[in-house]
Parts: structure tokens; C-alpha cells; sequence
């Protein structure tokens, strides 16, 4: 338990957004702001949990890559993070595109404030999507558990900071704008010490996600070979002749 104190601790931070931001929102803006806000957020973190249990497969498959091939490991993480951020996209897209009748279907006609919010929102698909694969299967597997804590108790600092002042100022949309500020500065800095501290993974891993479009089509193309070749054959046309 002592050992996995630093993934608890990146962990509670990370609860601590939904958590905390409420209670910040009361006390620096109103209670309609609140639920304007809670609203909203609840809606994207319902939509980005879709991604949830493929993170939660991933992590231990990395953990053990790298114990045999850095390589390897390298290259999956990459693949993993592209297919992360273009799931991330188009969540992103399909939020801001529907966002007014996912507003009135799942909130109700009394939650139309929410919808300048959720249009915000809808870049935290992406975002969080670079930043948690950024921590969950890089910096945790590599063995920088404590960075990974150090970084997210930083930003929910920052978090609550910000929220404070745009949440005042700017009321459900300001919370909302610190969020993706947040998690935006948390990707950058794990970003940063990636490059001080695991360069060449880093690299690697990068290479393989803008490899990762024409691996795919290259796949695509070859699973369409094999069941094109497995297709029974039409007879032969029997010739006039021989008949």
C-alpha cells in the first residue's frame, strides 16, 4: 500500500476537480451557477467514460512491456494515445455539434445556461484524453509515480485557484474555462518531464502515433486481402464447345 501512496495520491486529485468544484462555485458565484455548471460537467465526464475501461486494460499491459521491451512498450504507448486522441475529437465533435438537444434530452429545458458551458466543455474530451494517457500509461509505468502526484495535486491547485477568479468573474463558464486551462497546463507539464526525463520513450512513442494512420490503413488493407481470398470462387463459365 505504502508503495502505491503516489498513484493514490494522483488518483484523489483527480477526484478532488469533481469534487471541489461545487463547493468553490457556492462560495464565489451563486448555487444556479452551480447546477448550471455541475450540470454540464456531469454530461462530459459521462460521455468521456467511454474510454475508461480500455485506460484500465492498457495500464498494466504497458507496465509489463516495459519490463521485457522499453521499445515495444514505446510503440503501444504511442498507438494508444493516437487512437485516444481521435476518439477524444470525435467525442469532442458530437458534443459540440449536439450540444443544445443533449442539454433539453438529459438535463431538461430548465438547464439551457448549461449549453454555452458544455460547448466549452467540449474541448475536455481531447484534452483529458493527451493528459490522462500522458500520466496513466507513460509516467506511471516508467516509474514516476511521484512526479505523477506532484503534477496533479499542483494542478488542482491551480484549478481551485483559477476557479475562484473565473467562477467570480465569469460565473458556470468560467468554471468551466479553468478546467480545460487545467488539464491543458497538466499536459504540457507531464509533457515536460517526459523530455527531461524519458526522451528517447517519448520520442519513439511519437513516432508510432504519426505512424499510427498508416498502420491502420496498411491493417485495413490486408484483413480486406484475406477476406476477399477467402471468398468462394464463382465456376467456370463451361465453353460452348466443350459442352
Amino acid at each position: 500500500i505504502w508503495d502505491y501512496r503516489h498513484y493514490f495520491f494522483s488518483q484523489s486529485s483527480w477526484l478532488a476537480y469533481a469534487a471541489a468544484a461545487p463547493l468553490q462555485l457556492t462560495i464565489v458565484s451563486s448555487r444556479e451557477a452551480v447546477g448550471i455548471f455541475a450540470g454540464a460537467e456531469r454530461v462530459t465526464r459521462m460521455v468521456m467514460a467511454v474510454t475508461a475501461p480500455l485506460t484500465t486494460v492498457m495500464y498494466p499491459r504497458i507496465n509489463a512491456l516495459i519490463s521485457s521491451s522499453r521499445s515495444r512498450a514505446a510503440e503501444v504507448a504511442g498507438l494508444f494515445l493516437a487512437m485516444q486522441i481521435f476518439v477524444g475529437v470525435a467525442l469532442g465533435i458530437g458534443l459540440l455539434a449536439f450540444t443544445r438537444p443533449i442539454v433539453h434530452i438529459v438535463l431538461g429545458d430548465q438547464f439551457t445556461g448549461s449549453v454555452a458551458v458544455l460547448r466549452w466543455l467540449s474541448l475536455l474530451p481531447v484534452i483529458v484524453a493527451i493528459a490522462s494517457t500522458l500520466a496513466k500509461q507513460y509516467l506511471m509505468p516508467l516509474g514516476w509515480s511521484q512526479a505523477t502526484s506532484r503534477i496533479t495535486i499542483a494542478c488542482t491547485g491551480v484549478y481551485l485557484a483559477l476557479l475562484a477568479i473565473l467562477g467570480h468573474y465569469l460565473g458556470a463558464e468560467g468554471g468551466a474555462i479553468a478546467l480545460i486551462i487545467t488539464e491543458a497546463l497538466m499536459s504540457i507539464v507531464i509533457v515536460g518531464v517526459l523530455w527531461a526525463k524519458e526522451r528517447d520513450f517519448l520520442v519513439q512513442s511519437v513516432r508510432a502515433m504519426v505512424g499510427a494512420p498508416e498502420r491502420i490503413f496498411r491493417y485495413a488493407a490486408s484483413q480486406r486481402k484475406l477476406l476477399k481470398a477467402q471468398q468462394p470462387s464463382t465456376p467456370d463459365m463451361i465453353d460452348a464447345d466443350d459442352s
